[in-house]
């Protein structure tokens, strides 16, 4: 098991992801996580109403008419492309980590947000929509999006150092489009098949 870890980590950080970086990310992340449940479970009852009649009215919608999946691959893409390019641009200022590590922050507002909430409104059956309804295309854009982040973070922190620097950019570049690639991928899975999945399961919100 130590050599597969050992292996892992090598490769790893021949792509430029170290632990260190990894570890600053996911620490962001789950502090931002942890704030997303106070939030919600201190929320007041009217705004938790006015949730539960939006998502009561998406899974009705979904059930009785789908949704336009070309329309949902179009946003998600677009998303995605917006995050990347903020991203790429912060790495580039030396002051752009501080950015970062608070677009992780926020990232884990915003998914504990989505958790705390489904798992307060619909409890054992939040499991049913976290598994059909995020996991497949989580399981493609949650690394390629931690890995990027690491990437960019790192980059900014050696900005100054100008040795290799023109090396360095164009291999930021290829590393964002094999990310990138990914990110479409994991679209591609929530535009055209989770929402057939969860309509499967809307009937039960």
């Amino acid at each position: 098991m130590r050599t597969k870890k050992h292996w892992l980590w090598d490769y790893l950080e021949g792509w430029g992801i170290s632990y260190e970086h990894c570890l600053w990310i996911m620490i962001a992340f789950g502090l931002g996580f942890v704030a997303s449940a106070v939030f919600v479970f201190t929320m007041q009852d009217t705004v938790c109403q006015e949730l539960s009649i939006y998502l009561q009215d998406f899974f009705h919608n979904i059930a009785e008419s789908g949704t336009d999946s070309a329309v949902l691959c179009k946003t998600g893409i677009g998303m995605n492309f917006r995050n990347v390019l903020f991203l790429l641009l912060c790495s580039f200022l030396i002051i752009g980590a501080f950015f970062i590590v608070g677009f992780s922050v926020l990232g884990g507002f915003v998914h504990g947000f989505t958790f705390f909430f489904f798992c307060k409104q619909y409890g054992i059956k939040s499991l049913l929509f976290f598994l059909l309804g995020m996991l497949p295309h989580y399981t493609l854009l949650a690394p390629a999006y931690l890995f990027f982040l690491v990437l960019v973070l790192r980059f900014s922190l050696l900005l100054r150092e100008k040795h290799e620097l023109k090396r360095r950019v164009v291999s930021l570049f290829a590393k964002t489009a094999v990310l990138f690639a990914l990110m479409l991928m994991a679209t591609l899975l929530q535009a055209y098949v989770e929402p057939a999945l969860i309509g499967l399961i809307a009937g039960m919100f």
